[in-house]
């Protein structure tokens, strides 16, 4: 079998760069608001390091005006100690929240309602949503490099870089289809959730996503 990723011949590659520098969001009046998940396990700091340097580098951190972060698990001091090494690169002021019990991301979830229900009269100047989390914390093994196989973290970590790349690292393409095409939610591989229970209902695989206010407040 041919090898596919680079991280399997070449223990320092990585296929991965930031060529974003500052993307351009759409002129107009509107909010961005930040809401991310982390549970403090595995190599969530790589991760979140990782991920607050897309959001300073591209430029969604120095945009948005609300920024709420909720986590489990772990030492929340080493959290805050991250949050503060970026706090000249991204604009607000991260709010915390601890969640106690699964669902994990319940938490975010229910803060990024009550701020939506908030801003859900601003009809001036809309507000827009972007959600992301800590994709594949719990699968790491340090090994990861040497196990690239289906659902291990070697894997997910290319997920969650790809759908890093349609939300936090080029903001810009989900802005214009919120604020300028109308569009309720953005983001990569949206799918119908399948179940009698669940008639209607999609999802958006791996839960990175971005949304007007306005269908939050209405929704979750």
């Amino acid at each position: 079998m041919p090898m596919m990723y680079p991280e399997q011949y070449d223990p320092n590659a990585t296929r991965f760069r930031l060529a974003c520098r500052n993307d351009q969001l759409p002129a107009g009046n509107y909010k961005l608001a930040i809401v991310n998940h982390v549970g403090l396990l595995g190599n969530w700091v790589d991760v979140l390091t990782d991920q607050l340097e897309t959001l300073s580098v591209c430029g969604l951190g120095r945009r948005a005006s609300e920024w709420i972060v909720s986590y489990s698990g772990g030492n929340v001091t080493d959290l805050v100690d991250i949050l503060d090494k970026y706090r000249d690169q991204i604009a607000p002021t991260p709010q915390l929240i601890e969640s106690l019990q699964s669902p994990w991301e319940g938490e975010a979830m229910n803060a990024t309602r009550k701020m939506c229900i908030r801003h859900k009269a601003d009809y001036n100047e809309p507000t827009f949503v972007f959600y992301f989390q800590s994709k594949g914390v719990s699968k790491f093994r340090p090994t990861w490099k040497k196990e690239l196989q289906y659902r291990s973290y070697g894997q997910i970590y290319y997920w969650r870089k790809f759908m890093e790349f349609y939300s936090i690292e080029y903001p810009s393409q989900c802005v214009k289809r919120l604020f300028h095409d109308g569009a309720s939610t953005c983001g990569a591989k949206l799918r119908h959730v399948k179940g009698t229970r669940h008639v209607g209902r999609y999802h958006y695989s791996g839960n990175f996503w971005a949304a007007s206010c306005d269908f939050v407040a209405s929704k979750l």
